[in-house]
């Protein structure tokens, strides 16, 4: 409870930053389109894999609310400073840490096998890769 509302109180206070560096990024460079891409689907909406990750479901639970929460964040600042969000929270749903190798998109906590555990794989660089491409091309770029 005490780290949740620690963490839940520096998602509020990232706001303000976050948006004063985009509206700077605008200053600098007024012409630029910005991109500000989202966070994947770290873990999954229910239950727990303790191979992956040693926490309980409630602590994954509780997890992916704090995501979801920052993505908001993100979102929210990323059109009150003219930027451009790019979704890859919906599209990374069900490659979790949790998958197996081949279908998850994030390394595990334990034992990650190819790159830095809890951040995107290979193949989830190469998919959010290819949602800011996507996006990219629908902003005319």
């Amino acid at each position: 409870r005490k780290y949740g509302q620690l963490i839940a109180s520096d998602i509020q206070q990232d706001g303000g930053p976050f948006g004063s560096a985009l509206a700077q990024i605008h200053v600098i460079a007024p012409h630029a389109k910005v991109f500000v891409v989202g966070y994947p689907d770290v873990m999954p909406a229910t239950g727990n894999c303790f191979s992956a990750v040693p926490w309980t479901s409630g602590d994954v639970h509780w997890f992916a609310s704090v995501e979801k929460r920052l993505n908001a964040l993100v979102h929210r600042e990323a059109l009150a400073n003219g930027a451009i969000y790019v979704e890859t929270y919906k599209p990374s749903i069900g490659h979790d840490l949790c998958q197996s190798v081949g279908v998850r998109w994030i390394e595990p906590l334990i034992s990650p096998l190819d790159g830095v555990g809890v951040h995107p794989n290979a193949l989830g660089h190469q998919q959010v890769a290819g949602d800011l491409e996507q996006r990219m091309l629908k902003a005319g770029i």
